[in-house]
């Protein structure tokens, strides 16, 4: 008993936390001294309890090479009725895999992320992809690791610190995300009538005009996954997310200044995705897929400087994602009857009948 025993541990690959989140955000990548669990009698506090786990197993063609663990936590007081925990299970090819026989049929041609097999898992991420150029007709999409991904608040909701990618869109979860940029009359002035500016991007559309917007509202999809295990190498498992913009005949607001009012006409501020989604198969396990999507831009918060000419007057930009839910009509499948064994005459047993 003593030597098996012995073999199993030599044979065991120990766990390493590279990654320790505690309840006040402070990340540790010293495992050595991380913050414990306590509890604190004065405020009835669990101090660090935890709230997430990620395993990251590497392997190659015939082994676990490494697990490590990312850890993050929080503070449960006594007025906690509950705390949703979430423990999660990545699998990474080692980088010296190359040995690794993949193959369209084995399905491995490239490492990709799921959320669903093949039915979208409500809250996991959405798969997001892009197109591999501008004028391309290949049958494949340029996968995003992160999937589906819009803006963030930025360092204390502020545009100057916020990501275009930096929130992960939920299946079936509703987002609203923004941030701000304080301008004075004349900054918001430069910004509401400038080409070129820091803080605008551009874009052709029907190929002549330019269709200006805040660089935090930049939309860096094309496509969306149809089920949660769409594959990228196969174009028709996409859905594209549909926009005015690509309409040759789109016509772009003009932006203006209105100097009496202090107002800019035209600079959108919010970036809005609409996505239907539903659910196909089985009614004892139904399938959640996405039916649809589109983007817009629009003139959401106004923008409109009512201080005094010098002062910073901060302004809001955001991005929705608003899901809806399509009903499926269920509908009773029967198999259908058995053919008919073929007809004989009725007298085809005469004179013995």
């Amino acid at each position: 008993g003593t030597s098996r025993q012995t073999s199993n541990l030599q044979s065991a690959i120990p766990i390493e936390v590279t990654k320790f989140t505690d309840s006040k955000g402070d990340a540790f990548t010293n495992t050595k001294s991380l913050p414990q669990t306590s509890w604190d009698e004065a405020s009835f506090t669990c101090t660090n309890a935890l709230k997430r786990m990620k395993y990251i197993l590497e392997y190659n063609q015939t082994t676990i090479n490494s697990i490590s663990v990312e850890i993050e936590t929080a503070d449960v007081d006594i007025q906690t009725s509950a705390l949703k925990q979430g423990f999660e299970i990545t699998f990474v090819p080692a980088k010296s895999s190359d040995s690794i026989e993949r193959s369209r049929a084995k399905n491995n041609l490239i490492t990709r992320p799921r959320s669903g097999n093949p039915g979208y898992i409500v809250g996991r991420p959405t798969l997001g992809a892009r197109k591999p150029n501008a004028n391309s007709t290949v049958s494949y999409v340029d996968a995003l690791k992160a999937g589906f991904t819009v803006m963030d608040t930025g360092s204390a909701g502020k545009c100057d610190s916020s990501s275009p990618t930096g929130s992960v869109v939920g299946f079936a979860t509703d987002v609203y995300v923004g941030c701000t940029q304080s301008m004075t009359r004349r900054q918001l002035k430069e910004f509401c009538t400038s080409n070129e500016h820091p803080m605008l991007l551009r874009r052709k559309v029907g190929g002549t005009e330019n269709f200006v917007y805040p660089k935090w509202l930049e939309s860096g999809h094309d496509f969306l996954g149809i089920f949660g295990n769409a594959d990228p190498l196969d174009r028709r498992q996409w859905v594209k997310i549909e926009s005015p913009l690509d309409d040759p005949g789109y016509m772009v607001k003009t932006r203006t200044w209105v100097d009496t009012e202090g107002r800019c006409h035209g600079m959108p501020t919010r970036l809005r995705y609409e996505i239907l989604w539903t659910y196909v198969g089985n009614v004892v396990k139904p399938q959640a897929k996405i039916l649809s999507a589109r983007k817009s831009y629009d003139n959401g918060p106004i923008l409109r400087h009512t201080l005094p000419s010098l002062e910073k007057q901060p302004f809001a930009f955001v991005t929705t994602v608003s899901w809806k839910f399509l009903r499926p009509e269920y509908g009773v499948v029967k198999k259908p009857p058995p053919t008919l064994i073929f007809s004989v005459p009725h007298d085809v047993f005469y004179p013995f009948e």
